[in-house]
């Protein structure tokens, strides 16, 4: 697993273009690699905005396992909190 996914593409560019002149050097490439990453960013935040407004704007019924889910950890973490202050415990 790589830590800058976006700064191994022109990498790996350069790597495979090594001796030759290019005008294109590894900064212009890094460069050119963020920009796309954050264009990706920009267009997951546009749809993710999108589909929050549609949602917002026409309401429908929420259920299934996720909801279950989340009133069993409800009902769990609001209990281990009630249990907090009769144990004194200090991480409770």
């Amino acid at each position: 697993m790589r830590l800058f996914p976006d700064a191994w593409w022109p990498r790996e560019i350069t790597d495979a273009q090594r001796g030759d002149v290019y005008d294109c050097g590894i900064g212009k490439l890094e460069s050119l690699s963020r920009l796309s990453v954050a264009a990706l960013m920009g267009l997951v935040f546009i749809v993710i905005t999108v589909n929050a407004v549609r949602g917002l704007l026409s309401p429908s019924h929420v259920g299934g396992i996720g909801v279950t889910t989340s009133l069993v950890a409800q009902v769990v973490v609001g209990s281990i909190l009630k249990l907090g202050p009769e144990h004194s415990s200090p991480s409770l």
